[in-house]
């Protein structure tokens, strides 16, 4: 798979992947301004659905997928209209569940960006001096790796050691394909390392086999057949895979003595992302 790596402010809004309008792949989006009735509705969505789901991630995820819901009013090839109240449809709201999880991601980051600019304000303690420090990350120069081919939308991964398949047959290769944002409301997607698929990110990504023509979705009892060469054989084959923001973005320790470069320092949780992180004067100028 060919990816194309650039930045958020040179791409602008544009989605990684795009929906998919017959065979071409529709990448442009358009965002509402973030107004204050956006938070009337998410809040009223939150009164009603929290309950709903298991755990604070699970529930963050499914609040992101609302959010994008309100503030886009073209998501690639579609039109998301508002109801007369000022609320998504649940058409809306159900299609960034089958969106491409990096399409979902990088339009939650691109709103932000609109509402509140790119520069972001980011807490810390750094591992290697152990001091606190606080510094400010410019989102626009986060990279991002674009699909520009339909072509390349799939992948093909041989197995080293075959499984059978629930018929009997033996499975020799996978196809796989990007994650949708349904993933993120799967127990167990938030373990493990950020870098490696995920038991349920292999369930969502595996769409074919060699003993079956057409789409053909593993069971739990067929993945569990899978050894563990094949597995981080996967994880190198379909980093091709990974279009969208690269989540693990570096940052230094603003300490002039350190300098360390730390990974994963950004929070990417909503109230922090549209509130907190927004620089005050003092950091913004230092």
């Amino acid at each position: 798979m060919a990816l194309r790596r650039t930045t958020i402010g040179e791409l602008g809004p544009r989605l990684p992947i795009g929906t998919l309008q017959g065979k071409n792949l529709v990448k442009d989006f358009q965002l509402r301004p973030y107004k204050s009735r956006i938070d009337r509705a998410l809040g009223d969505w939150l009164e009603a659905n929290r309950a709903k789901y298991s755990s604070a991630p699970i529930l963050e995820a499914a609040k992101v997928a609302k959010f994008v819901s309100l503030i886009c009013s073209q998501f690639g090839a579609r039109g998301l209209a508002l109801t007369d109240d000022g609320d998504s449809t649940p058409e809306a709201e159900v299609g960034m569940y089958s969106a491409w999880y990096a399409d979902v991601m990088y339009a939650y980051v691109f709103a932000r960006i609109q509402a509140l600019g790119p520069q972001l304000e980011v807490e810390m303690t750094c591992p290697a001096c152990n001091k606190p420090a606080k510094g400010v990350f410019d989102l626009d120069t986060a990279e991002v790796d674009v699909l520009e081919d339909l072509a390349d939308l799939h992948k093909v991964v041989e197995l080293k050691r075959p499984f059978r398949d629930r018929n009997g047959k033996r499975v020799t290769t996978l196809r796989m394909q990007p994650i949708t944002w349904s993933t993120m409301l799967k127990p167990g997607v938030f373990s493990g390392q950020m870098d490696q698929i995920s038991y349920a990110g292999l369930e969502e990504s595996v769409v074919g086999t060699n003993t079956y023509e057409g789409e053909y979705r593993l069971t739990t009892a067929e993945i569990d057949e899978i050894e563990r060469i094949d597995l981080v054989n996967i994880n190198r084959q379909t980093e091709g895979l990974a279009a969208g923001l690269t989540l693990q973005t570096p940052m230094r320790c603003p300490n002039d003595e350190c300098g360390y470069e730390m990974v994963d320092a950004l929070n990417w949780s909503f109230d922090y992302f549209f509130g907190s992180s927004l620089p005050t004067l003092e950091t913004a100028s230092s």
